[in-house]
């Protein structure tokens, strides 16, 4: 920041973000506007905006057709879905055997373990709504109702672990995580789409109760 208020301000909303007290953001309505640098203001505006985004339904339908009662609670452009399955199996053998007029004697011991890994299955633009999580991908889609979902939580760095009822669990990468953008025209965003997804769902789950 720039300027003193600048500073001020983005701190202010900047603890809004990290204690999670979303709706202490609205008192922030009048108080950005004090912000007389251009540059400060930006970011101040870009992060106040994301904030807002947590505490009333954003995201779009556009490409999603939506069913009856349906309200699109996020959307966002950049999806990755990895699914987690077992990619190998080792098996070991221990003690001793011999050959004995052709046939095999002795004892031995199997020790095995499966390998568990990630597999790409598709990337696409994603949706909470207060029915299904939708990835939507060029050739194929990964439709997740909320009934289904048993528990998600934050996995790594952008990911998000969601383990699903009688399925694998899937593994949603979210690309970008709390980071400032700047468009072609010189606009900022602050983008968090892993925490902006996880509020969505909670918002979705909310209305579904």
């Amino acid at each position: 920041m720039k300027s003193e208020k600048g500073l001020e301000v983005f701190n202010g909303l900047k603890e809004v973000y990290e204690n999670g007290e979303d709706r202490a953001v609205m008192k922030y309505k009048d108080i950005i506007n004090t912000v007389s640098d251009p540059t400060d203001s930006d970011y101040v505006q870009a992060l106040y905006t994301e904030l807002l985004n947590r505490i009333v339904p954003v995201g779009g339908s556009k490409g999603l057709q939506m069913h009856p009662q349906e309200e699109c609670y996020y959307s966002e452009i950049n999806c990755a879905v990895y699914t987690i399955q077992k990619i190998n199996k080792q098996i070991t053998y221990g003690g001793f055997r011999a050959n004995l007029n052709g046939y095999r004697t002795g004892t031995f011991s199997i020790n095995s373990y499966d390998v568990e890994g990630y597999k790409l299955f598709l990337q696409g633009k994603v949706y909470v709504t207060n029915q299904r999580i939708v990835i939507m991908g060029a050739n194929k889609n990964k439709v997740v109702p909320l009934g289904k979902i048993l528990s998600y939580a934050p996995y790594e760095k952008n990911g998000i672990i969601i383990n699903i009822e009688n399925g694998n669990a899937i593994v949603l990468d979210m690309i970008t995580n709390g980071t400032f953008e700047i468009s072609k025209i010189g606009e900022r965003f602050f983008h968090d789409t892993k925490i902006s997804f996880l509020y969505a769902l909670d918002n979705a789950f909310s209305a579904k109760r």
